[in-house]
């Protein structure tokens, strides 16, 4: 899992063509389609297929994608930490 760095200079400045990278990605992660994705960050079940014909993001656009990936990468984080509580008998007192 990887840490989206909201100050980084690729992250301020990134065109839809890296931005669709970023998501796909996220979308084999989290195993969603890239269409549940848009509907779910910026409430428009295109803007994926749209990141293929444009080479500019908004950046208010840009931030509510980076928003959801982290807020959801955060969830993924927790829940597999509790799995690996739950599995680990170890752990317990």
């Amino acid at each position: 899992m990887s840490k989206i760095d909201h100050t980084s200079p690729q992250i301020r400045y990134m065109d839809a063509q890296e931005l669709a990278e970023l998501i796909r990605d996220f979308c084999r992660r989290h195993k969603i389609g890239t269409s549940t994705f848009s509907r779910k960050a910026v409430n428009s079940g295109s803007f994926y297929a749209r990141l293929k014909t444009t080479e500019f993001v908004r950046p208010v656009t840009l931030q509510r994608c980076i928003d959801f990936m982290e807020a959801k990468d955060r969830e993924l984080a927790v829940q597999t930490a509790s799995d690996a509580d739950i599995a680990d008998p170890s752990q317990e007192g």
